[in-house]
């Protein structure tokens, strides 16, 4: 992991996850989110998560501010490159550590496969880094509900140790926005082979700390 990794600061106002806690300032976290993309017919299955390593409110500020209109968080899909471009730059000068984890190819009817899949890998390579809880965007309360029992299985194999996983929803957890938007540009290289110009400095940041690790379907 990063060299950024051995630097510490307070965090504050951290977002209670759905048991209604709230993490310690002592515990690692990690913010998970996922995205999918097509290149030539064929569909990969992202997982990424970034460690906070001491992601202070002033840096969530930054997001919020270019946060569009009307918007309830910052969501690649629906970001131009400036913006994006904006977005990134401040991502990368955070202090984390990423970890991106992709399969293919993806069969749409078995969506849910792929996810657990990726998890199975991501969960222990978040374990091993020292991450105690896992904070992923919520998405209906069953799929949910499974996200938390493949956890469990995992914890019953002995691979993540005492790792505990919670989710929270996007609007109220920025720290959700950040894995969101470097998956977003993660697919732009995957697919295109390369970034736009305007994102090729913050990038190149981002990708002296990121970690990335690819399995087949």
């Amino acid at each position: 992991m990063s060299a950024k990794s051995k630097r510490t600061i307070t965090r504050n106002q951290r977002t209670p996850s759905d048991d209604g806690n709230m993490p310690t300032e002592d515990e690692v976290v990690a913010y998970v989110d996922e995205s999918m993309r097509t290149c030539e017919g064929i569909i990969t299955y992202y997982l990424c998560a970034v460690i906070d390593r001491g992601i202070g409110e002033v840096d969530l500020d930054g997001l919020r501010m270019l946060k569009p209109n009307g918007a309830k968080k910052l969501h690649a899909r629906d970001m131009g490159v400036e913006l994006t471009s904006s977005a990134l730059d401040a991502i990368s000068k955070l202090v984390m550590d990423v970890i991106v984890v992709s399969g293919r190819p993806v069969n749409m009817r078995k969506q849910e496969r792929a996810r657990r899949r990726c998890l199975e890998l991501l969960l222990p390579l978040l374990a091993s880094a020292g991450v105690s809880r896992v904070v992923m965007e919520s998405r209906s309360e069953s799929q949910d509900k499974r996200d938390r029992e493949m956890a469990v299985i995992l914890t019953r194999k002995g691979w993540i140790g005492s790792l505990r996983l919670y989710h929270a929803r996007g609007e109220d957890e920025p720290r959700l926005w950040i894995p969101d938007q470097i998956l977003g540009t993660q697919g732009l290289a995957d697919t295109d082979g390369v970034v736009p110009t305007e994102l090729e400095v913050p990038w190149r940041r981002i990708g002296k700390i990121l970690e990335r690790r690819q399995i087949e379907l």
